[in-house]
């Protein structure tokens, strides 16, 4: 091994953090990105806002994490947009480079080096770009979800005083994921499920399970603070509570349930050729089941939905399994593109690859990799329910591929962790005519389904589905 080797393994966090950083920011400068759009453009404008509490605001967690950055450019116009390029430039390759690798190996085990943990980073760069060009809302609170259990892990084993301040961070960082995206409550539930789990399984300096959580709810009561202010200017009422009703009595939960049933897949376009700007991927078969149940769209109760599942479970495995496919098939990583989904193919066939891959990766036997001692003493139940539910919650309503983040990067970081080259060529050499098998069946269900989807796209979505 060469010295220049040697060192990059021997400081290998700081190393990828580095590399990364750069890689982030010469994205950045390559795409140029100067004007914000839609969703983008509000959470910007919001964050130059945090001081006066606009009734516009849901959470504002969000506008706190882009306010720095926001206040310099606003302050020192001449820079541009420098100083959030920089800033989620070294904040997005801490968590890709340092707190996403030590947090899936602690838990699944894997092998971390240099050159793994930039793996990660770099599929992301070529399949989400728009995730870092633009300030949403989507890796912000993946980064926090991560962040927290980062948190609650390293707390294990620490001493007293250390360990409360972590568990009292990591309540004030799930508690601002979930601030940032409400569909990440579940996340933040869990992981009080597994503070319980932990705390009677597991000797702590607290002594008791019960303490251990109240410590983590602490960090999350100082988080809602802001939140409840916003709430009693708002609504009078002191709730630490993002409010999603979106008007006549129904949640927006509730709204992207009924959307689901007849829309398989939404995208943003700023292609000014286009005539408009959303695009719509209808679900014939969705459509006809919508009709026959007579659903209405405007007064749209979650407990319809359940009921709908309950008495139609055939119908809603198909919906669902539809979404599944398209959430995974990732075509619009710019998020606000130029060019149609259905002309790009090749992005498609690279992102099934990565998840073939990964799949192959999970199944293969795996030499004995290093891992962390305190994964094998947790549930590993809660933890992948902890990171996924969101996108379990979501599953069933309309789908951007963006809202499946949290399952992209588990995919990329087994890729990333969890290859051994020496027994997946074994394994290739032993079942190459069953992995063969599973690669076109696999494929052909997958582009069967996705061509399909590209093939309904429509500009607008029907009053009577919107039901708003």
């Amino acid at each position: 091994m060469s010295y220049v080797s040697y060192s990059l393994e021997r400081h290998q966090k700081s190393a990828a953090f580095l590399v990364t950083a750069t890689l982030f920011f010469c994205v950045h400068q390559a795409f140029d990105i100067s004007i914000f759009y839609y969703d983008s453009d509000q959470y910007w404008l919001l964050a130059g806002q945090l001081l006066d509490f606009p009734a516009t605001y849901r959470g504002y967690f969000s506008a706190f994490l882009f306010f720095p950055t926001k206040i310099i450019c606003d302050t020192f116009p001449i820079l541009g947009l420098l100083p959030f390029r920089l800033g989620s430039s070294i904040a997005y390759a801490l968590f890709f480079a340092v707190l996403l690798p030590d947090v899936f190996v602690t838990l699944f085990g894997g092998c971390v080096s240099f050159s793994r943990r930039l793996l990660a980073p770099v599929l992301f760069c070529c399949l989400f770009p728009g995730l870092l060009l633009y300030p949403l809302t989507d890796l912000p609170a993946v980064a926090l979800l991560v962040s927290a259990a980062w948190c609650l892990l390293r707390s294990i084993g620490a001493s007293r005083a250390r360990q409360i301040f972590l568990v009292l961070l990591s309540g004030f960082l799930a508690y601002g994921a979930y601030n940032t995206r409400t569909i990440y409550a579940f996340s933040f539930a869990f992981l009080i499920g597994i503070l319980f789990v932990a705390g009677r399984r597991k000797k702590t300096i607290f002594g008791n399970w019960l303490a251990l959580t109240t410590v983590f709810l602490m960090g999350a009561a100082i988080a809602a603070v802001p939140q409840i202010i916003i709430n009693k200017k708002r609504t009078d009422t002191l709730s630490p509570f993002v409010g999603t009703d979106i008007g006549g009595g129904s949640s927006l939960f509730a709204k992207q349930l009924v959307w689901g049933i007849t829309l398989q897949r939404y995208e943003t376009s700023v292609d000014e050729g286009l005539p408009g700007a959303s695009l719509y991927y209808l679900d014939p078969a969705g459509e006809k089941f919508f009709q026959e149940q007579s659903i209405n769209a405007s007064s749209f109760k979650v407990s319809e939905y359940i009921i709908l599942a309950l008495n139609n479970p055939i119908d809603i495995i198909g919906i669902v399994g539809r979404h599944l496919i398209n959430g995974l098939d990732v075509r619009d990583g710019m998020v606000y593109t130029r060019t149609l989904s259905s002309k790009k193919g090749a992005l498609s066939v690279l992102n099934f690859l990565v998840l073939f891959g990964a799949v192959l990766v999970l199944l293969a036997p795996t030499a004995k990799m290093n891992s962390d001692r305190h994964a094998g003493k947790t549930k590993l139940f809660f933890w992948i329910a902890y990171f996924l539910l969101p996108v379990a919650a979501i599953l069933p309503g309309a789908v951007e591929t963006r809202f499946f983040l949290p399952l992209h990067l588990l995919i990329y970081s087994v890729l990333a962790f969890r290859f051994d080259y020496r027994m997946q060529m074994e394994t290739l050499r032993r079942h190459w005519f069953a992995i063969a098998l599973a690669l076109v069946a696999s494929a052909s269900i997958y582009f069967a389904v996705t061509q399909s989807t590209m093939a309904s796209l429509k500009f607008t979505y029907p009053t009577q589905y919107r039901g708003m």
